[in-house]
């Protein structure tokens, strides 16, 4: 059975934020090159520096992608770009896309859960 609990999750703070669109990013797994490149360009808080960060040729183990993306995830938190909710909360999403020539439209939701055994 699976059980399911709220939890406070972290958004972008409006108040800090005014342009929203310009901060998100598809999933890092279809961004390409130049869609990276124009996610950097359309926010100095663009998720997709927490996602799909740029690679560099220095990077190496204490310096790549994943080490400044969690600087960018600590600085946006203590510069409260980031907020972190009052009360705990299950986030229900949607999500509109295209697969071949068909639209679809998939929605969910992200909640903590356990799984315990039969």
């Amino acid at each position: 059975m699976a059980i399911i609990k709220p939890f406070k999750g972290i958004r972008y703070n409006k108040a800090k934020i005014k342009r929203l669109k310009g901060a998100f990013a598809p999933p890092y797994d279809v961004i390409s090159a130049k869609a990276q490149e124009a996610l950097y360009a359309a926010s100095p808080y663009n998720v997709v520096r927490l996602i799909f960060g740029k690679k560099f040729s220095g990077d190496g183990e204490g310096e790549n992608r994943y080490t400044r993306a969690k600087d960018f995830l600590s600085k946006w938190l203590d510069k409260n770009i980031l907020v972190r909710e009052a009360e705990p909360a299950v986030y229900i999403y949607g999500q509109d896309y295209r697969e071949g020539r068909a639209r679809k439209k998939r929605l969910g939701f992200i909640a903590l859960m356990k799984l315990e055994g039969l």
